[in-house]
């Protein structure tokens, strides 16, 4: 039996009037009737049901079933539930001006609910509406591409998806296009294509959709993100090429040159040479890089320097908003700085040379690293005080590591196993995979992360999966309806859905929410 919990309309007095109103009117309407009157019964009958049934979701056992009171006189509300295959039956008996209930239900079915006002003379019944359990689930498009998918980008509205592949080509997909409900697996969602003549390596839409900007080693390409129409190309090889000044600007880095270009016609705004490394961001304000062995920021939209520091350092990395960049100089020694005016936050040196680093994406922490054996160290960014430190008992050498938003986290792989630790040291998660670990990801509001590999499956081959965990290692889902290897998986800005490809040309988005929705059946 659910939860009884009632919602009262609190108009007694006005439905008795209007109930004596109705009388008296009807009572008039019978002396005036003729045969083509008939089914009038039906339809004031209809009136007075029960309508607009909706449900509440309140947490994965209680949803709450609500309705609209269009009887004038009831005297209870008798609630007919069916679970899973069973037929409707009664089952609560609700107080009249009732307009809700809560009810316990379990995942594992299906419910059916119909609601019915009786009075002392009639009983309106509403529609029939039913709720069931949807687990994580997922979207498949077929790309109808030859060649593997090597780079995609989603729109900010998640509309459109475009991906290079390894013959050179450009595809745009309509993903409003796709319908659940048809199963005809060879439709093609693609708006359009166009191409490089090698593989592109970076695809991104301008902040407003309107634009599409694709890179490959031949030169970049600017294309009409609705029609596939080129808007312009350029033949210089870019290391690097994002979207600026919301969208107005491109800014390229390649062949020791930093220019800033028009969006719309290609021109170059300013340009700068003898740039031997640059670091900016996705509609970002300024780039840091070296030159001429100084460290230098440039104001993108000027193309002016900002601010210099003496000494040029091996590596460059930014915080994801921009407002903390980090200097490795020389061997060991870090230097953190305030992006906007150059100043120096914070400083320390790593016990020994540095084999690799990281810094977290909200620039909270960095963690520098050595080999032989594996020793890490996290440090904090506004203060340079070291917040722990910690050898890892496997010697071995970990490749594609990576470091949550908050710097909670790292993840490293060797030996087809996928890793995370904590920032003390335990291990949240060890994967092995029996062919390969391919990806760890984790997600920017820090509530989860994704593995993937690939396994063994005899006789028919391998298969890939993606295991979903909580930061502290408890798996919250699994997904393995895919054939061929995982190619490139990202967290969607609402950190609940994820976007992935296949090496068998498939692309998938998937929801990791679980709800009770509505259904058909």
């Amino acid at each position: 039996m659910g939860n009884i919990n009632y919602t009262f309309k609190g108009k007694n007095k006005m439905k008795k009037f209007f109930k004596t109103l109705l009388i008296s009117v009807s009572f008039l309407m019978i002396g005036c009737s003729s045969d083509d009157d008939s089914d009038n019964g039906e339809d004031t009958k209809n009136e007075f049901a029960p309508s607009e049934l909706s449900f509440t979701e309140i947490s994965k056992t209680q949803v709450m079933i609500s309705w609209k009171d269009n009887s004038l006189d009831e005297t209870k509300f008798s609630v007919f539930r069916g679970v899973g295959g069973d037929t409707l039956s009664e089952y609560l008996i609700i107080p009249s001006d009732s307009t809700s209930f809560t009810d316990t239900v379990d995942p594992e079915f299906s419910y059916k609910y119909s609601i019915k006002a009786v009075t002392e003379a009639e009983t309106y019944e509403s529609d029939v509406m039913i709720v069931t359990y949807q687990d994580p689930g997922g979207t498949t498009f077929n790309t109808k591409n030859s060649d593997d998918i090597e780079t995609f980008a989603i729109n900010s509205d998640l509309t459109k998806i475009a991906t290079g592949s390894d013959n050179g080509n450009i595809t745009v997909f309509d993903v409003t296009q796709y319908d659940p409900n048809d199963f005809n697996l060879e439709k093609d969602y693609s708006i359009w294509q166009g191409s490089h003549s090698t593989t592109p390596d970076k695809i991104i839409f301008s902040p407003d959709g309107a634009i599409l900007l694709s890179k490959s080693s031949t030169g970049l390409k600017v294309w009409d993100s609705l029609s596939g129409s080129l808007i312009w190309n350029n033949l210089i090889q870019f290391d690097n090429i994002e979207f600026v000044n919301n969208g107005d600007n491109i800014l390229g880095y390649g062949n020791s040159t930093l220019t800033l270009f028009d969006s719309q016609n290609g021109n170059t705004i300013w340009s700068k040479d003898n740039i031997d490394n640059a670091v900016f961001l996705s509609n970002g304000t300024n780039v840091f890089c070296t030159k001429l062995g100084e460290f230098v920021n440039i104001d993108i939209s000027t193309g002016d320097d900002t601010w210099t520091f003496t000494n040029s350092p091996n590596e460059i990395k930014l915080s994801e908003d921009g407002s903390i960049v980090v200097g490795q100089f020389g061997t060991n020694q870090i230097i953190i700085f305030n992006s906007a005016d150059g100043s120096i936050k914070s400083s320390f040196t790593h016990n020994s040379e540095i084999d690799n680093s990281l810094l977290s994406g909200d620039g909270s922490v960095f963690v520098t690293m050595n080999t032989n054996p594996l020793f890490l160290k996290f440090s904090d960014t506004e203060t340079g005080a070291e917040l722990s430190s910690f050898t890892i008992d496997e010697n071995v050498e970990l490749s594609e590591m990576k470091i949550s938003q908050d710097g909670s986290l790292i993840s490293g792989d060797y030996s087809q196993r996928g890793n995370v630790w904590n920032n003390i040291g335990n291990k949240v998660i060890s994967h092995y995979y029996d062919s390969s670990h391919e990806i760890t990801v984790f997600s920017k509001d820090g509530s989860k992360f994704g593995m993937a590999g690939r396994n063994r499956s005899f006789p028919s081959g391998y298969y890939s999966v993606l295991d979903i965990y909580t930061p502290s290692g408890d798996e919250i889902y699994e997904f393995q309806d895919h054939s061929g290897s995982l190619k490139k998986v990202s967290f969607l800005e609402n950190e609940n859905s994820i976007f992935l490809t296949t090496s068998s040309k498939e692309l998938y988005i998937l929801d990791l929410n679980e709800k009770w929705i509505l259904s058909s059946n």
